[in-house]
């Protein structure tokens, strides 16, 4: 733990160093799929906003009841892999 705050501040020198372009994501030709549960801090809500503006094929879900740290088996739901392996097949087909 006492290593943690230059780990951060090398993290952030990092994002600072990296040249992002978002008009790379805005070019991609697939599909992607954002999911956040509504216990989640509301700023999993401005991420998907965000996210939806940069790529043409974007499935947002919020699922009810759900926090990021809670066990896999609570997230990833029958309903959540239908969902996935629709967008799958989908991004398979011309």
């Amino acid at each position: 733990m006492r290593k943690r705050p230059a780990g951060i501040a090398a993290l952030i020198k990092a994002f600072h160093a990296y040249a992002f372009d978002r008009e790379l994501l805005r070019a991609g030709s697939f599909p992607v799929f954002y999911a956040y549960g509504d216990l989640s801090h509301p700023e999993q809500a401005l991420k998907a906003g965000i996210l939806a503006q940069l790529f043409a094929d974007i499935q947002v879900r919020r699922y009810p009841g759900v926090h990021h740290f809670v066990p896999p088996d609570m997230i990833y739901t029958p309903a959540h892999a239908r969902t996935l392996l629709e967008l799958w097949r989908s991004a398979e087909q011309p």
